[in-house]
């Protein structure tokens, strides 16, 4: 599976450290191919749902959009 398009994943999504800031997210969600938005997606759900119940998982999704009232994350 190529998570990042044309398979180039960014360097920083190699490193050992819990270093990613929202800098790098951007990055690398910007860079995933569908596949990979789609992993993520399901990584992240089945890990949100160790914390959190699926209504408030939702909740949580339905209030990133933009402070302009967008739907755009960044």
């Amino acid at each position: 599976m190529t998570l990042f398009k044309n398979g180039k994943k960014p360097p920083f999504m190699n490193s050992e450290e819990k270093d990613l800031n929202p800098a790098k997210v951007e990055y690398a969600v910007r860079n995933m191919s569908y596949v990979g938005l789609q992993a993520m997606a399901v990584y992240g759900l089945l890990l949100l749902g160790k914390f959190k119940s699926p209504a408030e998982i939702c909740r949580d999704l339905e209030t990133l959009g933009g402070e302009d009232g967008t739907d755009e994350l960044f």
